[in-house]
């Protein structure tokens, strides 16, 4: 659109030779001159309002593009929210259990410590009760 626009611009810029020849011109050859150039303003005013109604349109594309976009971005949002807290909770979760297993091993490695030094910290089980007997 922008080349028939220079091209049209081109033809009628004012150029010195051009004007006087304008001049010499009949009254009927100016008015045929400006039905002409008339003719060629109207079609490019709608070629202009074509090129306006193509951009609204890539515009309204665009409008819903980005609502999409905007909807996408805001699920993964909430979907980041929501594992980081999940993340959070497993890392307490595995905190507790690090203490836990931390703890257990203390435990073990001061029964081992007892039980190999001779001393028995804990007194041996007693034996099973015998079953039952039937009547």
């Amino acid at each position: 659109m922008r080349s028939s626009r220079q091209a049209w611009w081109r033809r009628h810029r004012s150029d010195p030779a051009e004007s006087r020849v304008e001049a010499d011109r009949t009254g009927s050859d100016k008015a045929g001159v400006t039905a002409e150039e008339v003719e060629e303003l109207r079609n490019e005013i709608a070629e202009l309002r074509h090129e306006a109604d193509e951009l609204r349109q890539r515009l309204k594309e665009s409008e819903v593009r980005l609502g999409t976009v905007e909807d996408d971005s805001d699920d993964r949002g909430r979907t980041v929210d929501t594992l980081l807290e999940w993340c959070q909770e497993q890392e307490a979760v595995l905190a507790k259990h690090r203490d836990v297993v931390a703890a257990m091993g203390a435990a073990a490695r001061l029964l081992e410590t007892d039980l190999f030094a001779g001393e028995q910290v804990m007194d041996p089980l007693p034996p099973p009760p015998p079953p039952p007997s039937s009547p």
